[in-house]
């Protein structure tokens, strides 16, 4: 079974102790070259998110609170 098989059957695990490895790293490491990665990385994570919204239906009507 691959890595990423066993990662996302156990995600409820993987989560928590992918958090506390990046704190002890950032705790014990020189962290100054991540600075370069928090744009390419962010505009990846939010990247699937903006293909699949559909612009017209922002100005369609609807529940205006909930778009403001």
């Amino acid at each position: 079974m691959s890595l990423l098989a066993r990662m996302t059957r156990n995600l409820a695990l993987a989560i928590p102790v992918a958090m506390l490895l990046g704190l002890i790293y950032g705790l014990i490491a020189p962290t100054d070259w991540l600075r370069l990665l928090i744009v390419p990385l962010t505009l990846l994570m939010v990247y699937p998110m903006m293909v699949t919204l559909r612009l017209g239906s922002l100005f369609e009507g609807g529940d205006g609170k909930a778009q403001l």
